[in-house]
């Protein structure tokens, strides 16, 4: 469903353009960078309400240019959304949350402008996603630039893995404001101020959730980066993504495939109806099954050493005679083949 018609108060950028205003910049000036027309003889952000489109351009533009603000590098050019688009591009092109934490890693050490340095640090039973935004000043505009950063990427991390992640704690450098900061509500989760990093902290299994997301998937919601992906319906998954999701959780979970049966009665539907569903959607329950199979039958033997008799077993075959016999059949090579040669060292979770 589109949410085109959707309207959201400049109201909600109120602490962002006022960080703007004490640096110089009109609100008619911002709308500009942003290229939009703020209505005439208007200067207070209240007033104005704005299509969810219009306004998260408005909402990325702004951060960009805070985040140039209060920066310290001497390239003073604002981050763009493609290179927004890279990241979720890097993200989507991982087997899993762990190597798509890795890839940013990597690719924000190297990235220029170097805004933002990402690093993943693994523990027992958690995992923290630590960002450094090179910057010595934590007062209010450094805050709200970090908060926004962290949505982002929770946002984005959740949202390849199709389950929004629970976080443990928000770890931040600033001291905490006088005046609360709305945009942490969004995360749903501790404040610890004043902090040694930046971060997010959250359960380390999640890091072994397969990556589910496509480019086709990425272009449903690029538009709402980075202000709220949720705003741009193609999160509300259709029948099909919606039973992909629930048939790859359930096979990183060591659970059963939920069968036709089951998934009427999760859906309220009839057979009869969730088959014309998935039809009208150019899918049926057995493509979901295999695709989803193969899928995670491929994370299995790139990033793990489960043996392959008991991966077939996991992927829901009755043997692995029977696994071998379709995993040949999907990629013209055989599981043990295919180990050797796209394996990647497993990751050290001491």
């Amino acid at each position: 469903m589109s949410n085109d018609h959707f309207e959201i108060s400049v109201q909600y950028l109120a602490p962002i353009l006022n960080e703007l205003e004490k640096r110089g910049y009109t609100l008619r000036e911002v709308f500009a960078y942003a290229g939009l027309q703020l209505p005439a003889n208007c200067d207070n952000p209240g007033s104005v309400v704005l299509p969810v489109l219009d306004f998260s351009t408005l909402y990325g533009r702004a951060l960009a240019l805070l985040e140039v603000e209060t920066s310290e590098r001497l390239d003073k050019r604002p981050s763009d959304k493609g290179r927004l688009e890279v990241m979720c591009c890097v993200a989507i092109a991982c087997p899993d949350l762990r190597n798509a934490a890795r890839q940013l890693s990597t690719l924000s050490r190297f990235s220029h402008p170097q805004d933002i340095t990402i690093h993943l640090e693994e523990r027992e039973d958690s995992a923290r996603l630590i960002l450094d935004f090179h910057r010595s000043s934590q007062d209010t505009a450094s805050l709200l630039v970090a908060a926004a950063s962290l949505i982002f990427l929770h946002q984005i991390f959740s949202w390849v893995i199709g389950s929004r992640i629970r976080l443990r704690e928000l770890h931040l450098k600033s001291p905490e404001p006088k005046e609360s900061i709305s945009l942490l509500d969004l995360l749903d989760a501790p404040v610890i101020y004043e902090h040694d990093c930046d971060a997010m902290v959250f359960d380390a299994d999640i890091l072994d959730w397969p990556v589910i997301r496509t480019y086709a998937d990425l272009q449903k919601i690029i538009d709402y980066i980075p202000f709220d992906i949720w705003y741009s319906g193609g999160v509300d998954l259709p029948m099909a993504g919606r039973i992909r999701n629930m048939f790859v959780s359930a096979l990183h979970d060591n659970l059963p495939i939920p069968s036709t049966s089951s998934l009427c009665q999760i859906f309220h539907v009839s057979e009869a109806t969730l088959r014309r569903r998935l039809r009208d959607e150019n899918s049926s329950y057995s493509s979901i099954r295999e695709e989803s199979q193969k899928k995670f039958a491929e994370y299995m033997l790139r990033c793990t050493d489960e043996p392959i008799s008991d991966i077939a077993l996991r992927a829901g075959f009755g043997d692995d005679r029977a696994f071998r016999r379709a995993f040949q059949r999907w990629l013209d090579i055989s599981p043990s083949r295919y180990r050797a040669t796209n394996s990647v060292e497993s990751p050290d979770k001491s």
